[in-house]
């Protein structure tokens, strides 16, 4: 997809590829909001490096342990901490067993 704008194809940018996610999941976010959202961006990231901490995955082997420590009388509290956990995750990982 291009932007019309500036002739650069959304996909090729970071920052224009979230701002057309956002437009299309609210219309009421406008392409002057948009426009202003990018050159602050730009304004204060433009030329670096920036990483994106990958959403992290916990292993199978973690979370069994997790459920297990809560089937034995671990309090949730606790579990979830120990493991790094949310309550979600491991009553998630619960409703599978």
């Amino acid at each position: 997809m291009w932007r019309a704008s500036t002739g650069v194809r959304v996909e090729d940018d970071l920052i224009r590829a979230m701002l057309h996610m956002v437009m299309e999941m609210d219309a009421s976010f406008t392409d002057a909001m948009s426009a202003q959202v990018e050159q602050q961006l730009r304004l204060q990231y433009g030329g670096e490096k920036v990483w994106i901490k990958p959403y992290p995955r916990i292993p199978h082997e973690k979370k069994d342990k997790a459920v297990k420590e809560y089937l034995e009388g671990m309090p949730i509290e606790q579990v979830v901490l120990k493991n790094g956990l949310s309550r979600a995750s491991l009553y998630r990982h619960l409703k599978k067993k």
